[in-house]
């Protein structure tokens, strides 16, 4: 009797070590996490609710361009663009390099430390990165909407008629995939994006529903996933 009574208690002390060990373990854990959400939450609120009192002038550089010129980034470069042309300056004022056009509605897109240009029913497109000139896109039907990669590709809706095109090229003008679009089938592109590393790209379409006009985004895959799918589309909405 006083072993079975001496077992039950062993067992008793066993039981509540456990328990204690437990809660020790749960309040540890708990210590820990209250500490990581607290050091987010501050980390939150300094970026939110931080405000600068002062900046240092590291350089300063006079800029001879037109001041109708629009400026954009370019990686850590500066791109001024306006209808006569474009030229890249690096943060040091040095020119790394100049494109010479004549547009009446230029259209611009920037991915990373790549750029297109491109005029608004025109047919040439200029790429260029941060470094260098990497080509010029020469099409044969009036451009309405470019987008370009992180790598150079360029994606465009051309117009033709009643017909629309949505061609991509590589910088030297090739043209990479096609897709011909009518109103009376899956609308009309109005703009395109494509992903920085041009293995997705997503369309905006107008279409006519019940007399109304309706908006469509579709969605493309270059990649294995869209391989076995009808011209790479894989879903819309």
């Amino acid at each position: 009797r006083n072993i079975r009574t001496y077992m039950k208690d062993k067992e008793g002390d066993y039981k509540e070590k456990i328990r204690r060990h437990r809660q020790s373990k749960l309040r540890i854990f708990a210590t820990v996490l209250g500490v990581i959400v607290f050091i987010a939450l501050a980390l939150f609120l300094y970026h939110k609710l931080r405000v600068y009192t002062d900046y240092t002038v590291k350089n300063v550089i006079e800029r001879s361009e037109s001041s109708l010129g629009t400026i954009v980034l370019l990686g850590e470069n500066i791109v001024s663009y306006s209808k006569d042309g474009a030229a890249c300056v690096d943060a040091s004022g040095n020119k790394i390099w100049n494109q010479t056009y004549e547009m009446q509605k230029p259209l611009v897109d920037v991915t990373g430390e790549c750029i297109a240009i491109t005029d608004y029913n025109g047919r040439n497109i200029y790429v260029m990165n941060s470094e260098k000139i990497l080509g010029n896109i020469s099409t044969s039907m009036p451009v309405k909407s470019v987008s370009v990669s992180e790598g150079g590709i360029v994606a465009a809706v051309l117009e033709d008629g009643s017909t629309t095109w949505i061609n991509v090229y590589d910088t030297k003008g090739k043209t990479l995939v096609y897709s011909k679009t009518k109103m009376n089938n899956s609308g009309y592109p109005v703009a395109v994006a494509l992903s920085p590393d041009a293995t997705l790209m997503a369309v905006s379409y107008l279409y006519v529903d019940s007399g109304a006009m309706r908006s469509s985004v579709g969605f493309y895959n270059f990649g294995e996933v869209g391989q076995n799918e009808l011209h790479n589309y894989v879903s819309g909405y």
